[in-house]
């Protein structure tokens, strides 16, 4: 927990992160005042939470994502706070997109683990990855990351694609026979024995 000279030197350089830390160490505290001074313990909240909204408009101009992601859980999702914080991040994750920074985008959308949108988001950036991977010669790398997408777009025959130009029809043979229930059943009563020339004396 940060030391409250700290705190104060944050609120001076004007950081949004000077109300992360406050509520890190006060937010019992802060809450329990506005409780003491509305006798409501909802009343207390949505004061809380219009606060938190005031912060969230600041960062309209000027957002910190560490800050935003900080102060997401502690929000009712259905506040007006906790949706112009998501609305701001997700705007965020496009913009790094557009620019082509995908690895970036993935990143932030993967700490909005509750959100749909970011999630569905996360998949276009993880494909876009891959297909990166594979245009930089990076083949089984980017097999391994389009099968990791599992039936999202065409991932699954880029990923078969991936693993058959690195192991040719090789893969698919044996592939075939693993799937075979004969194989299957020799596979499982088979137990290999060391020579005796290889066993400690």
């Amino acid at each position: 927990v940060m030391e409250d000279e700290k705190i104060v030197d944050l609120y001076w350089q004007r950081s949004e992160s000077a109300i992360r830390e406050t509520e890190i160490k006060y937010d019992r505290y802060l809450t329990k005042i506005a409780y003491n001074i509305l006798a409501d313990y909802e009343d207390s909240r949505e004061f809380y939470t219009k606060a938190a909204l005031e912060v969230a408009n600041t960062m309209e101009t000027d957002l910190n994502v560490e800050d935003a992601l900080a102060q997401l859980p502690n929000l009712d999702p259905d506040s007006d706070a906790a949706q112009k914080l998501t609305e701001l991040l997700l705007n965020e994750g496009v913009r790094l997109e557009s620019t082509g920074d995908y690895a970036a985008a993935a990143d932030l959308y993967g700490k909005m683990s509750g959100n749909e949108e970011a999630q569905k988001r996360l998949k276009n950036c993880q494909y876009q990855l891959a297909l990166g991977l594979q245009m930089d010669g990076k083949t089984r790398e980017a097999g391994d990351a389009f099968y990791a997408l599992g039936d999202y777009e065409d991932a699954a025959s880029l990923a078969q694609e991936c693993y058959t130009e690195l192991y040719g029809t090789l893969a698919d043979n044996a592939r075939a026979a693993m799937e075979n229930d004969m194989f299957q059943q020799i596979a499982s009563s088979y137990t290999y024995t060391l020579p005796r020339s290889n066993l400690r004396r």
